[in-house]
């Protein structure tokens, strides 16, 4: 009985005609990440962006939990302070993790599985063959211990090689430019750290190079050594376009969060997330790519990466079932509502991340900043200053409209002082919370608007933030508060007077909506009425 068509048949040479050619030259793996992309985006994309998404979708939750405190001060959107007393990282013996480090691990652990999986589906478009995803699944599933200690080895050995190259860069053009005296050091660190990134590149192509052949990492290593010899300087290049794309969606972030620092750090953090996770996974493919074209460079005839590598991956890896037409044939309608419900899943990761973050109701208002001159800060700060070390401030004391004071004063919280007549012979106590007094944390700065309502200032015992508070009646029996910035986000004029550099605070009065605070030598403005209260 004969075989049917649709029966399986050895491959004839015009079946295993690839659509696109191996690399053969720099321009050719430079182009392939280009070419390979377009042909079969929705494949690159499952395999390159979908891992990623479990990594960023708990980096943007973290960043909710993070934005407490954010605050755009002088245009620019600066991370929130470390709360006094409690810390960022985490000490391993000398190794410090970041708070965030768990969603950048999960990050770079699907990196390194789409590194894997994104080039057998790059061999596959490049060769016009369907990929058996069960061998592929397989072939990554196996080398997953492998690949985890490559992460680490990378990790140390990137880190390493950038620092020891740009520190070495660095030292050379001050040298050549006369900022910094000649030395041996001037001339050895920018040859080790070159050193360094030439040995780093086949420690990049391990893995494509040992799923595509068939090869444990320590071979696929070695290989990689041998297929870049004599075009170390061609690979050394690669590394350029390689660490663009993966700084790309970082640095389109940072540009975008402070091109809208002035509407406020919900929609600046939020806008400049989503995009920064929707460029991770659009580009993802491409770096992937990038490794792969150098990983699949034709061998030189004759060399020792030729008898070592021969060609590309077998049946295991790669289905030996090509396409009868030479092409990649249309696309069934469920694989269309695939690739759509891809983009659509991938976009909505973004908008989700982006959204989440800009409607996050702990974001700090916008302020800017003014530096007094002596004569103006000594005309404001006019009986406000401490007497000394640990010595406070006077209490803040204002008027009412009806002639009865109303003072602002620290122990061991902010409180206020609500006199019941014009001699202060009784009054009411309001506390208001805010930590004790000390060095840094005086007495409130307070006024009244032409409302009778107080309106009060100081920096807070815990978070460390200058913290402005508006009553919502001339009694305060409701307020609202909103935390500015770090005082440390300002340069420090420490005297006698002021050891801490911070004082006075005061609200200054104004004739607008608008508050203005003075916080030791700098007058600080809000950018939105009452500074984003409600009251």
């Amino acid at each position: 009985m004969s075989p049917s068509p649709q029966e399986d048949r050895p491959p004839t040479p015009d079946d295993a005609r690839p659509v696109l050619r191996p690399p053969r030259s720099l321009g050719a793996v430079l182009w392939f990440p280009v070419s390979a992309y377009a042909r079969a985006p929705f494949a690159l994309l499952a395999a390159t962006a979908l891992p990623l998404v479990p990594g960023q979708l708990l980096g943007a939750l973290l960043d909710l939990g993070g934005t407490e405190g954010a605050r755009v001060v002088d245009g620019e959107v600066l991370a929130p302070p470390t709360p006094l007393g409690a810390g960022t990282s985490i000490s391993l013996g000398n190794v410090e993790l970041t708070s965030g480090w768990f969603a950048d691990a999960l990050t770079l652990v699907g990196w390194v599985i789409g590194l894997a999986v994104g080039a057998l589906v790059a061999a596959g478009v490049l060769f016009d063959r369907r990929l058996d995803a069960r061998a592929a699944v397989r072939s990554v599933a196996r080398r997953l211990p492998g690949l985890a200690l490559w992460s680490v080895l990378l990790l140390v050995f990137a880190a390493f090689a950038l620092g020891s190259a740009g520190a070495g860069w660095i030292m050379l053009f001050s040298a050549l430019t006369g900022d910094m005296a000649w030395s041996v050091t001037t001339l050895v660190w920018p040859l080790l750290g070159t050193l360094m990134l030439v040995l780093a590149t086949p420690l990049l192509l391990g893995p494509p190079i040992a799923v595509l052949y068939g090869l444990t990492l320590p071979e696929a290593i070695g290989a990689a050594w041998l297929l870049a010899r004599g075009r170390r300087a061609a690979h050394l290049l690669c590394l350029l376009p390689l660490g663009a794309l993966l700084l790309l969606p970082g640095t389109v972030e940072d540009r975008v969060t402070e091109a809208l620092a002035g509407s406020g750090t919900g929609l600046a953090l939020g806008t400049g997330l989503g995009l920064k996770v929707l460029l991770v996974l659009v580009l993802a493919p491409l770096p992937v790519l990038l490794l792969t074209g150098q990983a699949l460079w034709a061998p030189r005839d004759g060399s020792a990466a030729a008898s070592t590598l021969g060609g590309p991956a077998g049946p295991r890896l790669v289905a030996d079932r090509p396409h009868r037409a030479g092409t990649l044939p249309g696309a069934p309608p469920r694989r269309l509502l695939a690739a759509v419900a891809l983009a659509a899943s991938l976009v909505l990761v973004a908008l989700a991340s982006g959204a989440a973050l800009g409607v996050n109701p702990h974001g700090a208002p916008g302020v800017t900043t003014e530096r007094l001159s002596p004569d103006e800060f000594e005309a404001l700060a006019e009986g406000r200053l401490p007497g000394g070390y640990d010595v406070p401030a006077p209490p803040a004391e204002v008027t009412r409209s009806d002639g009865r004071p109303l003072v602002g004063d620290r122990d061991d919280e902010v409180y206020l002082r609500d006199c019941r007549d014009t001699a202060c012979s009784e009054w009411d106590t309001l506390p208001l919370g805010g930590g004790s007094v000390n060095s840094l944390h005086g007495p409130p700065g307070l006024a009244v608007d032409d409302r009778d309502r107080p309106r009060v200032a100081f920096v807070d015992g815990t978070s460390g933030m200058l913290t402005f508070l508006a009553c919502a009646d001339p009694g305060c029996a409701a307020w609202e508060t909103t935390e500015l910035l770090d005082p440390y986000d300002l340069p420090l004029r420490m005297s006698a007077e002021d050891p801490s550099g911070y004082a006075p605070v005061r609200v200054l009065p104004t004739d607008g909506d608008r508050p203005e605070l003075l916080l030791g030598h700098h007058r600080i403005a809000c950018a939105d009425p009452l500074c984003g209260l409600t009251v």
